[in-house]
């Protein structure tokens, strides 16, 4: 968490226009969050709570409007090469 946090302050020096805490407070809710379903859920199954915590970390960057058309579109893009054309075969 240190090293994050002088990362940003650096960020901050060298692009000062840059609103960073802007951008920064949707992730750092929803990782608060994802941690917070995580410690709740530590007594469970460990791949349970894994995934439930993607899934709420997943869910608040949705529900936040954090993922925005950008990031959708590089996902599909990422998909679409990943997973072969299934007419082409």
């Amino acid at each position: 968490m240190t090293v994050f946090l002088l990362q940003v302050m650096a960020l901050r020096r060298a692009l000062p226009h840059l609103a960073l805490f802007g951008q920064l407070i949707k992730p750092l809710g929803a990782t608060v969050l994802m941690m917070a379903f995580a410690w709740l859920s530590r007594g469970g199954i460990l791949a349970y709570t894994i995934l439930g915590s993607a899934g709420v970390y997943l869910g608040c960057l949705i529900a936040s409007q954090a993922i925005g058309r950008d990031e959708w579109a590089l996902v599909h893009e990422f998909w679409r090469r990943r997973v072969p054309d299934k007419q082409a075969a």
